[in-house]
Parts: structure tokens; C-alpha cells; sequence
């Protein structure tokens, strides 16, 4: 089980360890190298939740000249940080992204990463769902609608291991794997058509910077129709009745 005591926050002492060894900058609360180790930390043992990130945190590197600053540094860190809630010693209320960005504040995390952590892909229909949107929103301010989107997209276009996907094959594995009666897959389905045009835009905005830089080949997707999700209509939800949640 993770010592969650033993993390140390990114505005620790200059040259502090975190745990897992790591030493890093303290120069500021958007400290990537500090992000990464702490979700190394986190979530090395919470199934293939690292794997994951790892690639949410590369795609969001591919995003980032598309924001300005204070969320341009704040975009990666938040990446890297934005599933910690699934760490058992940290779920709370049982919702990671609330349970992720409290921590992440008590510890100093910038404002910025923590509303990111706390807002990011579909948590303001499941807070909704759980009841917990008062607290949600009286705790963390939505951060700007597009910098939201660039998140989601990051998110969106990796798969629970860790492999590149276009968002339709994203949406579609957690619409089977969670059965119509789970909060997830209820928050998922009510998201759907905004979430999709969101990230279309984006991915055009981010293969046009790609195109400036002299190309991503591989690196990001065409997002297909909106009406279209890997294969099945939105408006039918044709993707079965799911099955237990045995990826991560």
C-alpha cells in the first residue's frame, strides 16, 4: 500500500526527495518531474493506471503550445496527476477526480492542475450523478471550457494500457465495459455528443500545430463523424449491456 504521508508536495524545500527517490525543482507548483513521480508512486500497483497516464501526459505535451499560460504549464502536470484518485489510500468519497485534486491541494498544488484534476473529461455529469456537485463546485473552480477540452482529448486518446486511440475507440471500450446502469457509463452517454465535438476540434487545432512543427506522424488522430463512436450511433448506444470493470 502507498505511504501517502511519505509523498512530498511540489513546493516542498528546494532539492527535496519525493518518494520513489525522485528529486526535483521546486521552483514552482507546475513541476512536471514532480507530477510524474508522485503518480509513479501512486499508481504503480492500481492496475494499468500508469501505463495510462503515461500516455495522457505525452499527448498532453503534443497540446500545449495551443494554450497560454498559467495552463500551458499547468497541462502536463495535470496530465500526469489527473488519476491519482483511483489510489485506494486516497479515496475519500469514492470519486477520483475530487478525491485526486483535494489531495493535490492540501499539498500545494497550483490552483490551475488541481481544477484540471478535479474537472477533467466527464466528472461534472458524474458529480452530478453522485450527488456531489455542490461540493464540487463550491471546492474547485471549472477551469476555461478549451483548456478543459485539450485535457480530454489527452485523455480520450489513450487507451487503458497505455496504447495511442482515437477517442471513438476510447468512448466506445468504456461504454462496454461498464454496464448502462453504472454511473460511469450514464455520465459518459450524457457527455457524449458535446464531449466528441470538443475533442474534434481540438484534434484539428492540435494536427495543425503538429503540421507547423514539421508533423506528429501517429501521434494524433482525425476524429471521424460525431454522430459515429468506433462503429456504433450515438443516439442508438448500441454497445451492450457492458461487462464488469476488469481494466483499469
Amino acid at each position: 500500500m502507498t505511504n501517502v504521508a511519505a509523498v512530498r508536495s511540489p513546493t516542498a524545500a528546494a532539492g527535496g526527495v519525493l518518494s520513489g527517490g525522485a528529486t526535483a525543482d521546486r521552483s514552482g507548483a507546475f513541476d512536471v518531474a514532480a507530477a510524474e513521480s508522485l503518480a509513479r508512486s501512486l499508481l504503480l500497483d492500481v492496475g494499468t493506471r500508469l501505463a495510462h497516464t503515461w500516455r495522457v501526459a505525452d499527448q498532453a505535451r503534443l497540446a500545449q503550445g495551443l494554450l497560454p499560460e498559467p495552463w500551458r504549464s499547468a497541462l502536463v502536470p495535470a496530465a500526469w496527476l489527473h488519476d491519482v484518485g483511483y489510489c485506494g489510500d486516497l479515496a475519500a468519497v469514492g470519486f477520483h477526480p475530487l478525491d485526486g485534486a483535494r489531495y493535490l491541494h492540501d499539498r500545494g498544488w497550483s490552483a490551475e492542475v488541481c481544477r484540471l484534476v478535479a474537472w477533467h473529461t466527464t466528472a461534472e455529469q458524474e458529480a452530478r450523478l453522485r450527488g456531489l456537485h455542490s461540493c464540487f463546485e463550491a471546492e474547485f473552480t471549472s477551469p476555461p471550457e478549451w483548456v478543459a477540452d485539450v485535457l480530454a482529448w489527452a485523455d480520450l486518446t489513450s487507451s487503458p494500457a497505455g496504447e495511442r486511440w482515437s477517442p471513438q475507440e476510447r468512448l466506445a471500450e468504456i461504454l462496454h465495459r461498464y454496464s448502462r446502469e453504472a454511473i460511469v457509463h450514464q455520465a459518459v452517454t450524457a457527455s457524449l455528443p458535446g464531449l466528441l465535438e470538443a475533442v474534434t476540434a481540438v484534434q484539428r487545432c492540435v494536427s495543425d500545430l503538429s503540421a507547423d512543427v514539421g508533423g506528429c506522424a501517429g501521434s494524433v488522430y482525425a476524429v471521424a463523424d460525431a454522430e459515429a463512436l468506433g462503429g456504433v450511433h450515438v443516439e442508438g448506444l448500441d454497445v451492450g449491456d457492458g461487462h464488469p470493470a476488469n481494466l483499469a
